[in-house]
């Protein structure tokens, strides 16, 4: 799984470029978004302000006004958005600038603060990253902490069916391994859904399960962690059948 970065999002910007428009508002906008609501706007002008900011940035982006060897993205993009709240708060009549009913702190009281200003900004931005890197972490973890059994042959020597044990020695007793049954017409491309399926506990230690598998061509194992911190020492084995005549 590869990580696609700011960097590469900004360069794709530079052209007439939908995905990279829309990833970059999906990065972007619900920080945008969220600061203005914690600025005091109300949800409905916090997503205009965030669409404004959006669209600001564009223009002045492929205007050549941002230069990344004169700051941060994140200090370039506060200004955008302090700029756009600014002048969004100047449209609104006074009432609609309440951020806190219960302690009747006015959006301008918020927003002369700058230091208060940046430290939300940080905040929310410093979310967006966070939220990134797990959202990453889980597609790592669905797609390449996945291993795969020998692919078993059951037509060429006519095997109606087959015994399948599986044995599992853990050193972590936090782990968890999920096991699926997996088959396939050729061997080569597999069915979607599994018939199989098990979650198999750290405890006891080691750990044992078994099931029969009835008229498939081909099938195979896969092991599915939720880390790759600790080794787990897995013993698999199939004995296959066929039919007996008199």
């Amino acid at each position: 799984m590869q990580w696609v970065t700011t960097t590469q999002v900004l360069e794709a910007l530079k052209g007439s470029n939908e995905p990279a428009w829309q990833q970059f508002c999906d990065y972007f906008h619900p920080i945008v978004a969220n600061f203005a609501r914690k600025l005091g706007l109300s949800a409905t002008d916090a997503e205009d302000a965030a669409q404004e900011t959006m669209v600001e940035f564009l223009k002045a982006f492929r205007n050549g006004k941002y230069d990344r060897e004169q700051g941060r993205l994140c200090n370039w993009l506060l200004g955008v958005a302090k700029r756009v709240i600014l002048n969004l708060r100047g449209n609104r009549p006074l009432e609609r600038l309440i951020a806190d009913k219960t302690t009747g702190t006015s959006f301008w009281d918020m927003i002369k603060d700058d230091h208060s200003i940046k430290h939300t900004w940080d905040t929310e931005w410093r979310r967006m990253v966070l939220t990134r890197c797990l959202e990453q972490a889980r597609r790592e973890t669905s797609d390449d902490y996945i291993e795969y059994s020998t692919s078993v042959d059951m037509k060429t020597p006519g095997y109606i069916g087959a015994h399948v044990t599986i044995q599992l020695a853990y050193l972590n007793v936090t782990e968890t391994m999920w096991i699926e049954v997996q088959t396939s017409l050729d061997g080569t491309n597999w069915d979607d859904d599994p018939v199989f399926s098990f979650r198999i506990e750290s405890t006891p230690n080691p750990n044992q399960i078994s099931c029969i598998l009835f008229d498939m061509a081909w099938f195979r194992l896969a092991f599915k962690r939720d880390t790759l911190i600790d080794f787990i020492d897995i013993l698999a084995k199939y004995q296959g059948w066929k039919y007996q005549t008199n």
